[in-house]
């Protein structure tokens, strides 16, 4: 028990929040068994002295793995399926389309400098509408018949994208997330075979698991749910019956989700008419993240989602922060790709939910000054950067010509909407019809204009976010970002036991600061024994405006736990 604690610690993917998570769960089983007290209380002190060697880290500030072997965007991966023909056969059949059965099936990887060889994965169709595409979209499950995995990953996401006839939407977005700090998917391009026969091109998509969380250093064990269409975030009273598994369908802790805390964030999210409505939802949303995220969606033109056709998210309980996430899931219907005869490039970006239907998600939200000027501000800053064809056009076009002689052949890619080779590279640059009304750099053109000419307000309050807590047995940092308009003044409250202390913070690079003029802060601070702390900050700008975090309240902890018992 101790050496797989010892292990853990060892581990780069494990939060200290999961790690004392496990040590609570091993305290709990260590006093139900039967134990002489002497050999039990050795290993309470065991576990306490690893705790405190240790520390506790709530790992908020954002991490963003590396694209390792799997998601090697620089080279086209090519992906050979191994399956039976009668499984196959069997897999593709009409009448099978929204089945889940996994197919055994063998899995080789070539990246022209690497192969590996996974023996009988997992192997199904995936997607919604795309299941009964010509093209279809697959699901590689790695440890469905063991236990092995694939470079850290028990799934992969195969797309078609047989709506786009550029093959590079969603892996445009993705990329456009990360760039703007914005937790999301790895992906890369991969060129797949089945039983020796090309399949097309496709985009390899890392799926949102525990793994996945991993890999990001968040607790695995936080309620997931996936959003499927009727998503609309609309309160409909306290019994978890309303909110159906077909529309909100947890992921994981299936026998027992947590339908309790999800329907308290939905109740919040709707209570507008509170006063401290605000204040209320700060407790159990991240909203900042999701304005961000909200930002980038609509720049994009991903209408599939909540905002607009309640569909396709993942809501994500992070138990270090006690606040849902909500995560882009599903994003090839972007940069003018069309079914509602609507002009994405130019609808306002004020109005863009669906007009009748209620979308709490979007208009609650905006219904709050500060939160809308958030949204403004994040619309402009991505607009500037690299949300414009200056910075994009020579990105897309890197991305095609790494994919072009792949999409040559590519004979599926026609099957659905008949797109040749020629409407490939079309569509970089203007419409091919149908359902895509504009080409992928006209689009992005053609938003970014529109979008700076409705913007409103944007000069933001200083925003503090992505707060870390970490501690030996006697001295305490607190880290946090902060995002404003100009230099900064910030001052920590900080109640310590029965002691108040106050502190001004620079971003100097001096103890406990790390870097200068990097927006993150630390707060440092020595304690004696096991106190409860609790903080707020103030934070002002040059142009005088200020803001407190939280925004009502104090954030609380505790600085040690006792795991000792008589």
């Amino acid at each position: 028990m101790l050496y797989t604690l010892y292990t853990l610690n060892k581990s780069p993917i494990h939060s200290n929040r999961v790690y004392l998570c496990i040590i609570l769960k091993m305290t709990r089983m260590i006093t139900n068994i039967e134990i002489a007290d002497k050999y039990r209380n050795y290993i309470f002190f065991s576990l306490y002295l690893i705790f405190l060697c240790t520390g506790f880290n709530g790992y908020t500030q954002p991490v963003f793995p590396a694209p390792g072997v799997v998601f090697n965007d620089q080279v086209v991966t090519r992906i050979d399926i191994r399956i039976n023909e009668d499984s196959l056969k069997t897999l593709l059949l009409p009448a099978n389309e929204n089945s889940d059965y996994e197919y055994p099936a063998d899995f080789f990887w070539n990246d022209g400098n690497k192969k590996d060889t996974v023996l009988k994965v997992g192997f199904r169709l995936r997607g919604n509408t795309s299941r009964k595409a010509a093209k279809k979209s697959f699901k590689v499950k790695f440890n469905h018949f063991g236990s092995n995995k694939f470079h850290g990953l028990s799934d992969l996401n195969l797309n078609g994208e047989h709506n786009d006839p550029s093959v590079i939407r969603s892996k445009l977005c993705w990329d456009l997330m990360t760039m703007a700090g914005i937790e999301a998917p790895r992906s890369n391009h991969v060129s797949l075979y089945i039983n020796n026969q090309y399949m097309g091109l496709y985009i390899s998509v890392e799926h949102i698991d525990n793994d996945y969380f991993e890999a990001r250093r968040k607790d695995p064990e936080g309620q997931l749910f996936k959003c499927f269409y009727g998503a609309n975030f609309v309160y409909k009273g306290t019994n978890p019956s309303s909110y159906g598994k077909s529309v909100y369908q947890p992921e994981n802790n299936e026998t027992n989700p947590d339908y309790a805390t999800f329907i308290e964030f939905i109740r919040l999210l709707n209570d507008t008419s509170n006063p401290d409505y605000a204040c209320n939802l700060e407790k159990v949303f991240d909203v900042h993240g999701y304005l961000q995220r909200m930002a980038m969606e609509i720049l994009t033109g991903h209408w599939d989602n909540p905002i607009y056709n309640k569909n396709n998210a993942y809501l994500y309980y992070n138990p270090t922060t006690g606040k849902f996430e909500l995560l882009s899931f599903d994003i090839d219907n972007t940069f003018s790709v069309d079914w509602f005869n609507i002009n994405w490039a130019t609808r306002s970006i004020y109005s863009w939910a669906h007009p009748t239907d209620p979308r709490p998600i979007y208009n609650n939200l905006l219904k709050v000054l500060e939160y809308k000027t958030i949204f403004g501000y994040y619309v402009k800053k991505y607009t500037d950067q690299f949300f414009n064809r200056s910075f994009l056009d020579p990105y897309i076009e890197k991305i095609k010509n790494k994919i072009s002689p792949f999409r040559v052949n590519d004979v599926y890619a026609s099957l659905d909407y008949g797109y040749t080779y020629a409407d490939f590279l079309k569509s970089y640059e203007s419409a091919t019809g149908a359902h895509v009304k504009m080409g992928l750099k006209e689009y992005i053109g053609t938003r970014n204009s529109s979008a700076k000419s409705q913007l409103q307000a944007t000069d933001i309050v200083p925003i503090v976010d992505h707060l870390t807590t970490k501690w030996t047995n006697t001295y305490a940092t607190v880290q946090f970002n902060i995002t404003g308009l100009s230099a900064l003044q910030v001052k920590a409250y900080v109640k310590i036991g029965d002691k108040n202390q106050q502190f001004s913070l620079k971003d100097d690079g001096v103890f406990p600061d790390i870097t200068a003029g990097d927006n993150i802060y630390n707060c440092g601070f020595g304690f004696d024994g096991k106190p409860s702390t609790s903080l707020y900050l103030e934070v002002s700008d040059q142009q005088g405006k200020n803001s407190r975090w939280p925004r009502c309240n104090m954030y609380s902890f505790i600085l040690a736990i006792m795991l000792f018992r008589n």
